[in-house]
């Protein structure tokens, strides 16, 4: 989920992570979501954002060969 770097007794997490650990402090405070199902929710969503990439990705390719089957006509 989050990784932290303890340095010095003090906590740390990676700057790429801060996205992360704000929206799960969303979901936890405005939906109420509980601390030990961050974890499912946030696998969820992640899943979904990839499923949503592939369509994408799927589409283009897609329209890429109806437009070359159309040239071809």
């Amino acid at each position: 989920m989050i990784e932290t770097t303890i340095v010095e007794q003090k906590t740390y997490l990676p700057f790429e992570q801060l996205g992360q650990l704000e929206k799960l402090i969303r979901l936890h405070q405005e939906l109420e979501i509980d601390a030990q199902n961050l974890d499912v929710v946030s696998h969820l969503l992640q899943r979904m954002e990839h499923l949503q990439q592939e369509i994408l990705q799927l589409k283009n390719r897609l329209v890429f060969y109806e437009h070359f089957e159309n040239d071809l006509k």
